[in-house]
């Protein structure tokens, strides 16, 4: 599939889907963005918005105000039922494993902890520092009731975009700071969307966030002979595995274009 036939691809795919959709595909070798489908659309983010909290904690890092190996109360008042990882009860953690099952597991416990010690304020507020216009957070994970009053949490797929760019070019935090976010972000455990469809091993920084009838992945694919940014966003869909197959389905048909030299031609 040359990249005509992918872009002619990617567009079936958005324009048919039975769900609210968005997508993003840019090279960043090239610093180009080669597909756009409502990139802008503010998306219900699910545990993308994860990403944002994990830099607003880095950021605090590189202000001195909190170390990596810093320990954090975990009570049990905020102990998920989900949660594997802090299924005995109240404890303390570091923030460095709190931020890496926060991501990895996308523990919503971790997440829970982390958002009641930075504050909402301050993360929107980091948000809105690294140019972010419609990534925030209005609740906590699981916060059902806050969802019926009307709150949320929000991002887009070019604001992601944004963030793991930012990390890529090493624009935000320190370069030290930005490596240990990226080798975060590449521990991911997630299998179920953009790996679904591609047997081979991959370098992927990524996060995924899923709700009902919802799904998301964002991140950078690190390739032999390419770096690209994919995010596909996937909401008012008619149930989670046809969004968990649709981005599938794209992140299959964008890595087989550069798996088969396609990019070398575009």
């Amino acid at each position: 599939m040359n990249q005509q036939e992918l872009l002619a691809y990617l567009q079936k795919e958005a324009e048919t889907a039975q769900a609210k959709v968005s997508v993003l595909w840019k090279d960043m070798d090239a610093d180009q963005e080669l597909y756009a489908f409502a990139p802008d659309r503010e998306m219900v983010s699910a545990s993308t918005i994860k990403v944002l909290i994990l830099l607003a904690a880095l950021e605090r890092v590189r202000q001195g105000r909190e170390t990596l190996d810093g320990l954090v109360e975990v009570p049990s008042s905020l102990i998920l039922e989900d949660t594997t990882v802090y299924e005995y009860g109240s404890t303390t953690d570091t923030l460095d494993h709190l931020l890496r099952w926060m991501i990895i597991l996308s523990d919503n416990t971790a997440t829970n902890v982390l958002i009641h010690r930075l504050g909402m304020e301050e993360i929107n507020a980091y948000g809105r520092s690294i140019g972010l216009r419609l990534s925030r957070v209005e609740r906590v994970m699981l916060d059902f009731a806050a969802i019926d009053q009307g709150r949320n949490n929000y991002t887009s797929a070019r604001e992601q975009c944004r963030m793991y760019e930012l990390l890529l070019r090493r624009s935000i935090l320190t370069p030290a700071l930005c490596n240990y976010a990226m080798e975060v972000l590449l521990s991911q455990r997630s299998t179920s969307d953009f790996l679904r469809y591609i047997p081979y091993p991959l370098k992927l920084a990524h996060k995924t966030g899923g709700l009902d009838f919802l799904n998301h992945d964002a991140g950078l694919f690190f390739l032999e002979n390419a770096c690209y940014y994919l995010g596909v966003f996937v909401q008012e869909a008619p149930d989670d595995l046809y969004c968990k197959r649709l981005i599938g389905r794209i992140s299959k048909a964008v890595y087989a274009f550069y798996k088969e030299g396609g990019h070398d031609h575009a």
